[in-house]
């Protein structure tokens, strides 16, 4: 019985440690949504739902990412109490995973809008160079456009026209 109870007294300090790193991590995801927030509303963007769901989904990775390092920290807990290491009893992988969500999440609490917008128009860019230098996409442009003009729905020119619709 002693050692049931010398294993509980080392197991709840860190199960109230756990508790408290997990609630730290909601708390910098919620000063992020804040911060977005502010910073939308600051520019005059609207605010939908989009962006919420955004940050619903991004806390639910965070916290299933810290799940997984918290079974495995359980683990190596439970092998340091099975085998009597003089080693103590912490989740350090929790913390780690924390620290890093916690430097993730104050970096975008500290990002200017202006650069976030930069870098998704820059982004958009590149797809559609992408998308633009792929005969396939380019073979379906051309045969909506046809059926535009054949069907008289839109009239439609093409913008390349040296360009013949086939793909090369």
């Amino acid at each position: 019985m002693e050692h049931a109870l010398s294993f509980a007294d080392k197991v709840y300090p860190q199960l109230a440690f756990l508790f408290l790193i997990y609630i730290v991590v909601v708390f910098f995801v919620a000063l992020d949504l804040w911060s977005g927030v502010r910073k939308a509303r600051q520019a005059g963007v609207y605010r939908s739902s989009f962006g919420f769901r955004k940050t619903v989904a991004k806390l639910a990775q965070y916290l299933n990412l810290l799940l997984a390092v918290t079974g495995v920290d359980a683990l190596q807990m439970l092998a340091l109490h099975s085998y009597k290491v003089n080693l103590p009893m912490f989740p350090v992988l929790t913390l780690l995973a924390a620290v890093l969500i916690g430097f993730i999440e104050v970096k975008s609490i500290f990002e200017k809008a202006e650069d976030k917008e930069r870098a998704k128009i820059a982004d958009a860019a590149k797809l559609a160079k992408e998308l633009l230098g792929d005969t396939t996409v380019q073979n379906i442009a051309s045969q909506v456009a046809d059926y535009l003009k054949e069907t008289g729905k839109v009239d439609v020119e093409p913008k390349n026209p040296e360009y013949d619709g086939t793909s090369k």
